[in-house]
């Protein structure tokens, strides 16, 4: 796996777990 791949699934992810923690569902 390419580590911007990876860089950018981490970013992902961090990005839903902020929205959760917003806006939970």
């Amino acid at each position: 796996m390419e580590a911007s791949a990876k860089i950018r699934m981490n970013v992902d992810q961090a990005f839903h777990e902020l929205v959760r923690v917003i806006r939970p569902v």
